[in-house]
């Protein structure tokens, strides 16, 4: 598989996910954002720290992102034990495994 390939099923598994899951695109950035900061220990984003980037829009607009996300099962909100007021978020199952897809898409193609 070429690179083109490669990037032709990458975007076919990515819709397919936002489809399916009532997504928007936006909603897929934020996800990426959330994955990529849940590999190290206490690396975990807040809520706060995501609604604070304003690239996605407005602060409304993200936190509605993000419930839409929870209630889709591909986020799940998280507490730290003593600290209640502090919510983290993390990939849920259905988002793991759709980075899981897109990796196995990328050694498919041995780029």
């Amino acid at each position: 598989m070429s690179y083109i390939g490669y990037l032709q099923k990458a975007s076919a598994i990515s819709s397919e996910f936002v489809q399916n899951n009532g997504l928007e695109q936006r909603d897929l950035r934020i996800l990426e954002i959330i994955f990529i900061n849940s590999f190290e220990p206490n690396s975990h984003l807040r809520v706060i720290d995501v609604i604070e980037i304003t690239d996605f829009g407005s602060k409304a607009t993200i936190h509605r992102c993000l419930i839409r996300m929870r209630e889709a099962e591909v986020i799940e909100f998280f507490h730290e034990p003593g600290n209640y007021r502090v919510k983290y978020l993390k990939p849920a199952k259905k988002a793991v495994s759709y980075f899981s897809k897109l990796e196995q898409a990328m050694l498919n193609a041995k780029i």
